[in-house]
């Protein structure tokens, strides 16, 4: 990993957006219901939005 991706993961808001989508897709898994399932799909596409904009950053 390059510097640069270390220190965007380092970000304080990156790991506890990464423990809510977990907590999410557990809680989807362990209960089968509609609500956490939509929320783990709402979470998972902005952190692929993420991954496409640190990519997609010339800087």
């Amino acid at each position: 990993m390059t510097d640069r991706a270390i220190d965007h993961l380092r970000q304080l808001d990156h790991w506890t957006f990464l423990l809510a989508l977990g907590l999410a897709a557990i809680d989807a898994v362990r209960t089968r219901r509609p609500l956490p399932t939509v929320v783990t799909g709402l979470l998972t596409v902005a952190l692929v939005y993420d991954a496409y904009e640190f990519v997609t950053d010339d800087g």
